[in-house]
């Protein structure tokens, strides 16, 4: 009997921490891009240009974003102050290999976002 709660055991916990790990993956990629789709707006209202590099993306979720994820820029993201973007390419690879890209449209700043890529 103890030999077959052991090998449940064995089968569920990883498949339960795996699924944890997807969970919190998804909630911190939908922040994200919420949190780049509001730039715009925070740019106008505040009317003040915005430029961020890889920190500054890495502030705007300070508590989800995994700490070892690897973020890239093209080129830093900037805003003028009426709120107009310059569009780029935005890059977060996580320490399992997972890269998650947002693509900012040039003027509006709409934020695109393709499948997730693995390599």
């Amino acid at each position: 009997m103890l030999t077959i709660v052991g090998l449940s055991a064995g089968i569920i916990v990883p498949a339960l921490s795996r699924a944890v790990d997807a969970a919190q993956e998804r909630a911190w990629t939908q922040e994200l891009g919420a949190a780049l789709a509001a730039l715009p707006l925070k740019a106008f209202h505040g009317g003040q240009p915005l430029q961020l590099d890889a920190e500054a993306v890495r502030a705007l979720l300070p508590d989800q974003l995994p700490s070892d994820a690897e973020i890239t820029l093209l080129e830093p993201l900037r805003y003028s102050d009426m709120g107009m973007a310059r569009g780029g390419l935005l890059r977060v690879r996580t320490s399992q290999g997972r890269v998650h890209e947002w693509r900012i449209e040039p003027v509006s700043g709409q934020v695109r976002r393709p499948a997730a890529l693995s390599s």
